[in-house]
Protein backbone atom coordinates (compact mmCIF):
# COMPACT_ATOMS: atom_id res chain seq x y z
CA UNK A 1 0.00 0.00 0.00
CA UNK A 2 1.62 3.53 -0.94
CA UNK A 3 0.19 6.87 -0.07
CA UNK A 4 -1.18 9.21 -2.30
CA UNK A 5 1.17 11.28 -4.15
CA UNK A 6 -0.98 14.23 -4.24
CA UNK A 7 -1.43 14.08 -0.57
CA UNK A 8 1.42 11.96 1.23
CA UNK A 9 1.07 10.60 4.68
CA UNK A 10 4.16 9.86 6.78
CA UNK A 11 2.62 6.78 8.50
CA UNK A 12 0.66 5.39 5.13
CA UNK A 13 2.82 2.32 4.56
CA UNK A 14 1.44 0.91 8.53
CA UNK A 15 -2.20 0.82 7.26
CA UNK A 16 -2.74 -2.67 6.14
CA UNK A 17 -3.23 -3.37 2.49
CA UNK A 18 -6.20 -5.57 3.03
CA UNK A 19 -8.78 -6.90 5.62
CA UNK A 20 -9.82 -10.44 5.80
CA UNK A 21 -13.07 -11.71 4.11
CA UNK A 22 -13.38 -8.08 2.60
CA UNK A 23 -13.71 -7.96 -1.52
CA UNK A 24 -11.86 -4.39 -1.65
CA UNK A 25 -9.02 -5.42 -3.64
CA UNK A 26 -11.26 -7.13 -6.35
CA UNK A 27 -10.18 -10.64 -5.27
CA UNK A 28 -13.88 -11.41 -4.67
CA UNK A 29 -14.95 -10.66 -8.56
CA UNK A 30 -11.53 -12.58 -9.67
CA UNK A 31 -12.78 -15.30 -7.34
CA UNK A 32 -16.20 -16.09 -8.49
CA UNK A 33 -16.11 -13.78 -11.88
CA UNK A 34 -18.40 -10.82 -12.74
CA UNK A 35 -17.30 -6.88 -13.98
CA UNK A 36 -14.54 -5.78 -12.08
CA UNK A 37 -16.68 -2.53 -9.94
CA UNK A 38 -13.57 -0.56 -9.47
CA UNK A 39 -14.40 1.24 -12.62
CA UNK A 40 -18.11 2.29 -11.52
CA UNK A 41 -19.74 5.67 -10.89
CA UNK A 42 -17.67 5.91 -7.81
CA UNK A 43 -14.75 5.68 -9.29
CA UNK A 44 -13.69 3.14 -6.89
CA UNK A 45 -14.04 1.46 -3.33
CA UNK A 46 -13.23 2.93 0.51
CA UNK A 47 -12.76 0.81 3.04
CA UNK A 48 -12.74 2.37 6.68
CA UNK A 49 -11.97 -0.27 9.36
CA UNK A 50 -13.34 0.74 13.03
CA UNK A 51 -11.53 -0.80 15.86
CA UNK A 52 -11.94 -0.10 19.57
CA UNK A 53 -8.31 0.50 20.40
CA UNK A 54 -7.25 1.40 24.20
CA UNK A 55 -7.16 4.62 23.66
CA UNK A 56 -10.27 5.24 22.10
CA UNK A 57 -11.76 4.43 17.99
CA UNK A 58 -9.07 3.89 15.80
CA UNK A 59 -10.09 4.54 12.19
CA UNK A 60 -8.33 2.91 8.90
CA UNK A 61 -9.44 4.78 5.40
CA UNK A 62 -8.03 3.18 2.44
CA UNK A 63 -9.22 3.80 -1.03
CA UNK A 64 -8.97 1.29 -4.14
CA UNK A 65 -8.97 2.98 -7.30
CA UNK A 66 -8.22 1.67 -10.67
CA UNK A 67 -6.13 4.20 -11.99
CA UNK A 68 -3.88 3.92 -8.94
CA UNK A 69 -4.59 0.81 -7.17
CA UNK A 70 -4.60 0.76 -3.16
CA UNK A 71 -4.22 3.78 -1.75
CA UNK A 72 -3.81 4.12 1.71
CA UNK A 73 -5.34 7.95 2.93
CA UNK A 74 -4.54 7.49 6.59
CA UNK A 75 -5.78 6.56 9.66
CA UNK A 76 -6.99 8.53 13.15
CA UNK A 77 -7.48 7.80 16.90
CA UNK A 78 -10.88 9.54 18.25
CA UNK A 79 -10.12 9.30 22.19
CA UNK A 80 -13.07 10.68 22.78
CA UNK A 81 -15.36 7.72 22.29
CA UNK A 82 -14.78 4.44 23.71
CA UNK A 83 -17.45 1.02 24.46
CA UNK A 84 -19.59 3.48 27.15
CA UNK A 85 -19.58 6.54 25.16
CA UNK A 86 -19.82 4.96 21.71
CA UNK A 87 -23.20 3.31 23.70
CA UNK A 88 -24.17 7.16 24.98
CA UNK A 89 -24.12 8.36 21.44
CA UNK A 90 -26.42 5.79 20.41
CA UNK A 91 -29.02 6.76 22.98
CA UNK A 92 -28.57 10.52 22.34
CA UNK A 93 -29.24 9.94 18.33
CA UNK A 94 -32.31 7.63 19.05
CA UNK A 95 -33.59 10.66 21.80
CA UNK A 96 -32.94 13.03 18.88
CA UNK A 97 -35.27 11.28 16.79
CA UNK A 98 -37.72 10.34 19.56
CA UNK A 99 -40.10 8.09 20.74
CA UNK A 100 -43.13 9.48 18.88
CA UNK A 101 -41.25 9.42 15.31
CA UNK A 102 -44.92 8.56 13.62
CA UNK A 103 -47.38 9.88 14.35
CA UNK A 104 -49.52 11.65 11.22
CA UNK A 105 -51.38 9.12 8.92
CA UNK A 106 -49.29 10.52 6.45
CA UNK A 107 -47.28 6.73 7.60
CA UNK A 108 -50.11 4.93 7.31
CA UNK A 109 -49.94 3.93 3.99
CA UNK A 110 -47.64 2.09 1.74
CA UNK A 111 -46.72 4.73 -0.62
CA UNK A 112 -45.90 8.73 0.57
CA UNK A 113 -47.83 11.56 -0.54
CA UNK A 114 -46.13 13.94 -3.37
CA UNK A 115 -43.90 16.92 -2.30
CA UNK A 116 -46.95 19.52 -3.35
CA UNK A 117 -48.96 18.22 -0.89
CA UNK A 118 -50.01 20.00 2.37
CA UNK A 119 -49.05 16.73 4.78
CA UNK A 120 -45.21 16.83 3.33
CA UNK A 121 -45.33 19.01 6.72
CA UNK A 122 -45.02 15.99 8.77
CA UNK A 123 -42.20 14.19 6.45
CA UNK A 124 -40.14 17.39 6.99
CA UNK A 125 -40.39 17.32 10.26
CA UNK A 126 -38.80 13.90 10.68
CA UNK A 127 -36.52 14.56 8.13
CA UNK A 128 -35.03 17.20 9.92
CA UNK A 129 -35.46 15.46 12.91
CA UNK A 130 -32.66 12.45 11.27
CA UNK A 131 -31.07 15.52 9.70
CA UNK A 132 -30.37 16.57 13.57
CA UNK A 133 -29.60 13.21 14.42
CA UNK A 134 -27.14 12.61 11.39
CA UNK A 135 -25.30 15.79 12.74
CA UNK A 136 -24.68 14.47 16.52
CA UNK A 137 -23.55 11.69 14.97
CA UNK A 138 -21.02 13.34 12.93
CA UNK A 139 -19.50 15.80 15.01
CA UNK A 140 -19.42 13.38 17.77
CA UNK A 141 -16.59 11.11 15.14
CA UNK A 142 -15.09 14.37 13.71
CA UNK A 143 -14.48 15.30 17.61
CA UNK A 144 -12.85 18.62 16.39
CA UNK A 145 -9.69 16.10 15.55
CA UNK A 146 -7.82 17.00 12.50
CA UNK A 147 -6.91 13.22 11.84
CA UNK A 148 -10.61 12.33 11.81
CA UNK A 149 -11.92 15.82 9.69
CA UNK A 150 -9.17 14.80 6.97
CA UNK A 151 -10.24 11.28 6.90
CA UNK A 152 -13.71 12.13 6.85
CA UNK A 153 -13.71 15.13 4.19
CA UNK A 154 -11.59 12.70 1.95
CA UNK A 155 -14.68 10.39 2.22
CA UNK A 156 -17.24 13.49 1.24
CA UNK A 157 -15.48 14.49 -1.39
CA UNK A 158 -16.28 10.87 -3.71
CA UNK A 159 -19.04 11.06 -5.76
CA UNK A 160 -22.70 9.86 -5.25
CA UNK A 161 -22.11 5.95 -5.49
CA UNK A 162 -18.97 5.34 -4.37
CA UNK A 163 -18.84 2.15 -2.52
CA UNK A 164 -18.06 2.37 1.10
CA UNK A 165 -17.13 -0.44 3.46
CA UNK A 166 -17.02 -0.10 7.06
CA UNK A 167 -15.16 -2.70 8.64
CA UNK A 168 -15.88 -3.80 11.97
CA UNK A 169 -15.95 -6.32 15.01
CA UNK A 170 -17.81 -4.30 17.74
CA UNK A 171 -18.41 -1.12 16.48
CA UNK A 172 -22.14 -0.67 14.96
CA UNK A 173 -23.15 3.34 14.46
CA UNK A 174 -26.15 4.12 11.96
CA UNK A 175 -23.71 5.93 9.38
CA UNK A 176 -26.66 5.60 6.58
CA UNK A 177 -28.57 8.85 8.63
CA UNK A 178 -24.57 10.55 9.05
CA UNK A 179 -25.81 13.75 8.31
CA UNK A 180 -22.28 15.85 7.27
CA UNK A 181 -23.66 19.48 8.12
CA UNK A 182 -24.14 21.29 11.11
CA UNK A 183 -28.12 21.18 11.78
CA UNK A 184 -30.03 20.90 14.68
CA UNK A 185 -34.04 21.50 14.41
CA UNK A 186 -34.18 23.40 17.52
CA UNK A 187 -32.89 26.58 15.91
CA UNK A 188 -35.59 28.73 15.43
CA UNK A 189 -37.16 28.41 12.47
CA UNK A 190 -36.11 31.96 10.53
CA UNK A 191 -32.62 30.01 11.30
CA UNK A 192 -33.41 26.90 9.57
CA UNK A 193 -34.81 28.20 6.89
CA UNK A 194 -31.38 29.44 5.81
CA UNK A 195 -30.31 25.72 6.30
CA UNK A 196 -32.87 23.50 4.50
CA UNK A 197 -31.43 19.80 4.86
CA UNK A 198 -29.52 18.52 1.97
CA UNK A 199 -31.37 15.74 1.30
CA UNK A 200 -28.88 13.81 -0.90
CA UNK A 201 -25.89 14.39 1.84
CA UNK A 202 -27.05 11.48 4.03
CA UNK A 203 -24.18 9.22 3.95
CA UNK A 204 -27.02 6.33 3.22
CA UNK A 205 -28.41 8.11 0.19
CA UNK A 206 -24.99 9.01 -1.14
CA UNK A 207 -22.53 6.13 -0.69
CA UNK A 208 -23.14 1.96 -1.50
CA UNK A 209 -22.49 1.76 2.35
CA UNK A 210 -22.28 -2.03 3.39
CA UNK A 211 -20.89 -3.00 7.03
CA UNK A 212 -18.61 -5.95 6.91
CA UNK A 213 -18.48 -8.16 10.50
CA UNK A 214 -14.67 -9.23 10.45
CA UNK A 215 -13.68 -12.30 12.17
CA UNK A 216 -15.97 -14.81 11.36
CA UNK A 217 -15.88 -17.42 8.56
CA UNK A 218 -14.60 -17.63 5.17
CA UNK A 219 -16.46 -15.26 3.36
CA UNK A 220 -15.07 -15.77 -0.23
CA UNK A 221 -16.61 -19.62 0.36
CA UNK A 222 -20.07 -18.15 1.73
CA UNK A 223 -19.93 -15.80 -1.32
CA UNK A 224 -19.62 -18.60 -3.46
CA UNK A 225 -22.23 -20.87 -2.01
CA UNK A 226 -24.53 -18.25 -1.94
CA UNK A 227 -24.40 -17.52 -5.84
CA UNK A 228 -24.19 -21.43 -7.11
CA UNK A 229 -26.96 -21.96 -4.85
CA UNK A 230 -30.95 -22.19 -6.98
CA UNK A 231 -32.97 -18.62 -5.93
CA UNK A 232 -35.33 -19.13 -2.99
CA UNK A 233 -36.73 -16.62 -0.52
CA UNK A 234 -38.53 -17.78 2.61
CA UNK A 235 -41.02 -14.99 3.71
CA UNK A 236 -41.55 -15.56 8.02
CA UNK A 237 -44.79 -12.79 8.20
CA UNK A 238 -46.07 -11.63 11.87
CA UNK A 239 -49.40 -11.51 10.62
CA UNK A 240 -50.72 -9.96 13.72
CA UNK A 241 -49.42 -6.88 12.26
CA UNK A 242 -52.29 -5.14 10.39
CA UNK A 243 -51.43 -1.55 9.79
CA UNK A 244 -54.51 0.99 9.02
CA UNK A 245 -54.49 1.41 5.28
CA UNK A 246 -54.51 -0.38 2.37
CA UNK A 247 -53.13 -2.78 1.01
CA UNK A 248 -52.25 -4.35 4.44
CA UNK A 249 -48.74 -5.46 5.33
CA UNK A 250 -50.06 -9.13 4.51
CA UNK A 251 -51.27 -7.82 1.19
CA UNK A 252 -48.01 -6.48 0.03
CA UNK A 253 -46.14 -9.79 1.23
CA UNK A 254 -48.68 -12.15 -0.44
CA UNK A 255 -48.15 -9.85 -3.71
CA UNK A 256 -44.52 -10.47 -3.29
CA UNK A 257 -44.79 -14.09 -3.06
CA UNK A 258 -47.06 -14.20 -6.30
CA UNK A 259 -44.17 -11.51 -8.22
CA UNK A 260 -41.51 -14.00 -7.26
CA UNK A 261 -42.62 -17.30 -8.13
CA UNK A 262 -44.01 -15.83 -11.30
CA UNK A 263 -40.48 -14.90 -11.84
CA UNK A 264 -39.38 -18.53 -11.35
CA UNK A 265 -37.97 -17.61 -7.77
CA UNK A 266 -38.94 -20.48 -5.12
CA UNK A 267 -40.79 -19.36 -2.35
CA UNK A 268 -41.75 -20.43 0.90
CA UNK A 269 -44.28 -18.23 3.59
CA UNK A 270 -44.29 -18.85 7.05
CA UNK A 271 -46.42 -17.19 10.02
CA UNK A 272 -46.72 -19.91 12.48
CA UNK A 273 -44.10 -19.46 15.21
CA UNK A 274 -42.73 -22.80 15.43
CA UNK A 275 -42.18 -22.73 11.46
CA UNK A 276 -40.32 -19.25 12.05
CA UNK A 277 -38.29 -20.10 15.17
CA UNK A 278 -37.15 -23.36 13.30
CA UNK A 279 -36.16 -21.10 10.59
CA UNK A 280 -34.54 -18.69 12.56
CA UNK A 281 -32.95 -20.14 15.40
CA UNK A 282 -32.00 -24.07 13.33
CA UNK A 283 -31.36 -22.42 10.16
CA UNK A 284 -34.27 -24.83 8.94
CA UNK A 285 -34.01 -23.63 5.25
CA UNK A 286 -32.41 -23.75 1.67
CA UNK A 287 -33.42 -20.33 0.70
CA UNK A 288 -30.81 -17.89 0.26
CA UNK A 289 -32.61 -15.25 1.09
CA UNK A 290 -34.74 -15.38 4.88
CA UNK A 291 -36.93 -12.32 4.93
CA UNK A 292 -38.67 -11.61 8.89
CA UNK A 293 -41.41 -9.02 8.96
CA UNK A 294 -41.94 -8.74 12.56
CA UNK A 295 -42.21 -6.48 15.45
CA UNK A 296 -38.74 -5.77 17.27
CA UNK A 297 -37.15 -4.26 20.68
CA UNK A 298 -33.77 -2.68 20.97
CA UNK A 299 -31.25 -3.95 23.22
CA UNK A 300 -31.08 -2.09 26.60
CA UNK A 301 -27.20 -2.31 28.18
CA UNK A 302 -28.41 -0.95 31.65
CA UNK A 303 -31.17 -3.83 32.14
CA UNK A 304 -28.65 -6.45 30.01
CA UNK A 305 -31.65 -7.40 27.53
CA UNK A 306 -30.50 -8.34 24.18
CA UNK A 307 -32.45 -7.10 20.94
CA UNK A 308 -35.38 -9.20 20.43
CA UNK A 309 -37.80 -10.51 17.14
CA UNK A 310 -41.60 -10.52 17.99
CA UNK A 311 -42.67 -13.14 15.77
CA UNK A 312 -46.71 -12.49 16.66
CA UNK A 313 -48.62 -10.96 19.22
CA UNK A 314 -47.37 -13.51 21.88
CA UNK A 315 -44.74 -15.13 23.52
CA UNK A 316 -42.95 -15.80 20.36
CA UNK A 317 -39.30 -14.13 20.60
CA UNK A 318 -36.10 -14.60 19.12
CA UNK A 319 -33.07 -13.48 20.79
CA UNK A 320 -29.49 -13.55 19.11
CA UNK A 321 -27.88 -16.20 21.38
CA UNK A 322 -30.65 -18.20 20.60
CA UNK A 323 -29.53 -18.74 16.83
CA UNK A 324 -27.83 -22.68 16.92
CA UNK A 325 -28.60 -23.84 13.86
CA UNK A 326 -26.03 -24.37 10.51
CA UNK A 327 -27.57 -22.75 7.47
CA UNK A 328 -26.70 -24.79 4.11
CA UNK A 329 -26.79 -21.69 1.22
CA UNK A 330 -25.68 -19.07 2.55
CA UNK A 331 -28.28 -16.39 2.85
CA UNK A 332 -28.88 -12.92 3.05
CA UNK A 333 -31.06 -12.44 6.01
CA UNK A 334 -33.36 -9.46 5.97
CA UNK A 335 -34.68 -8.87 9.18
CA UNK A 336 -37.47 -6.21 8.74
CA UNK A 337 -38.23 -5.04 12.39
CA UNK A 338 -37.42 -2.17 14.43
CA UNK A 339 -34.16 -1.99 15.80
CA UNK A 340 -33.07 -5.37 14.72
CA UNK A 341 -29.69 -4.09 13.33
CA UNK A 342 -29.06 -1.49 16.61
CA UNK A 343 -26.78 -3.73 18.44
CA UNK A 344 -24.58 -2.07 21.58
CA UNK A 345 -20.97 -2.16 21.84
CA UNK A 346 -21.55 -2.98 25.25
CA UNK A 347 -22.48 -6.55 24.72
CA UNK A 348 -20.78 -9.51 23.27
CA UNK A 349 -22.88 -10.53 20.45
CA UNK A 350 -26.04 -9.66 18.05
CA UNK A 351 -28.02 -10.59 15.25
CA UNK A 352 -25.06 -9.96 12.73
CA UNK A 353 -22.66 -11.59 14.80
CA UNK A 354 -24.96 -14.96 15.50
CA UNK A 355 -26.11 -15.60 12.07
CA UNK A 356 -22.26 -15.10 10.59
CA UNK A 357 -21.28 -17.10 12.59
CA UNK A 358 -24.04 -19.84 11.41
CA UNK A 359 -23.71 -19.24 7.72
CA UNK A 360 -25.45 -16.43 7.05
CA UNK A 361 -23.84 -14.50 4.16
CA UNK A 362 -25.31 -10.96 6.39
CA UNK A 363 -28.21 -9.34 7.27
CA UNK A 364 -30.09 -6.08 6.04
CA UNK A 365 -31.87 -4.71 9.44
CA UNK A 366 -32.80 -1.35 10.94
CA UNK A 367 -31.46 1.13 13.39
CA UNK A 368 -34.27 3.09 14.36
CA UNK A 369 -38.00 1.96 14.60
CA UNK A 370 -39.85 2.19 10.86
CA UNK A 371 -44.05 2.44 10.44
CA UNK A 372 -45.45 -0.56 9.46
CA UNK A 373 -47.25 0.21 5.94
CA UNK A 374 -44.32 2.03 4.68
CA UNK A 375 -42.06 -0.67 6.12
CA UNK A 376 -44.26 -3.37 4.91
CA UNK A 377 -44.10 -1.71 0.88
CA UNK A 378 -39.90 -0.93 1.27
CA UNK A 379 -38.94 -4.04 2.60
CA UNK A 380 -40.74 -5.66 -0.93
CA UNK A 381 -38.92 -3.36 -2.98
CA UNK A 382 -35.74 -4.28 -1.32
CA UNK A 383 -36.39 -8.00 -1.38
CA UNK A 384 -36.95 -7.52 -5.36
CA UNK A 385 -33.48 -5.42 -5.38
CA UNK A 386 -31.65 -9.01 -3.38
CA UNK A 387 -33.07 -11.12 -6.37
CA UNK A 388 -33.37 -9.22 -9.49
CA UNK A 389 -31.02 -6.31 -8.63
CA UNK A 390 -27.15 -5.59 -10.31
CA UNK A 391 -24.05 -4.21 -8.78
CA UNK A 392 -23.23 -4.00 -5.54
CA UNK A 393 -25.94 -4.60 -2.66
CA UNK A 394 -25.23 -1.89 -0.67
CA UNK A 395 -25.29 0.42 -4.14
CA UNK A 396 -28.82 -1.53 -4.82
CA UNK A 397 -30.11 0.03 -1.42
CA UNK A 398 -28.45 3.23 -1.87
CA UNK A 399 -30.86 3.52 -5.04
CA UNK A 400 -33.83 2.82 -3.59
CA UNK A 401 -32.71 4.95 -0.19
CA UNK A 402 -31.91 7.97 -2.72
CA UNK A 403 -34.95 7.44 -4.83
CA UNK A 404 -37.11 8.19 -1.85
CA UNK A 405 -34.87 10.66 0.13
CA UNK A 406 -34.95 13.28 -2.57
CA UNK A 407 -38.78 12.89 -2.39
CA UNK A 408 -38.57 14.26 1.48
CA UNK A 409 -38.76 10.50 2.83
CA UNK A 410 -35.88 9.54 5.70
CA UNK A 411 -37.53 6.51 6.38
CA UNK A 412 -35.11 4.00 3.84
CA UNK A 413 -32.03 5.50 5.56
CA UNK A 414 -32.61 3.66 8.92
CA UNK A 415 -32.39 0.23 7.07
CA UNK A 416 -28.56 -1.01 7.16
CA UNK A 417 -26.48 -3.41 4.33
CA UNK A 418 -24.95 -4.82 7.14
CA UNK A 419 -23.38 -7.42 4.17
CA UNK A 420 -20.90 -7.64 1.30
CA UNK A 421 -22.10 -9.09 -2.41
CA UNK A 422 -21.52 -7.82 -5.66
CA UNK A 423 -22.99 -9.27 -9.24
Amino acid sequence: VRSAEDEPLAEAASVPPSVVDLDVTGALQDAVGGPNHLAGAGGGDLLLTLELAVGGLMMNLVHTRADAGMVAVGKALNTELDKGSLQTLLAQIRAELGATFYVSDVWNRSSLPPLSSAENEDMTDCFERVASAGSILNMALRAENAEVVRLFDYIERQPAGTRLTIATSKVFLPFEILYPHQYSRDLPPDERSGMSVKRGDFWGAKFGLEVSYVGAGDYLALVRTHRVAPRKVSLNLNETILGTGSPTPMEIHAKLAADLKGRDVACESSSQCDQMRKILLAAGTTANLVYVYCHGSAADPGAGSLEELHLNDGPCVVRPTGVSGQYRNAPIVFLNACYSGATSPMFFTGFLESFRRKGALGLIATSFPVPVMFGAQFGADVVNECVFGTGSLGERVRRLRNSHAVQGNPVPLFYSVQCQLSN
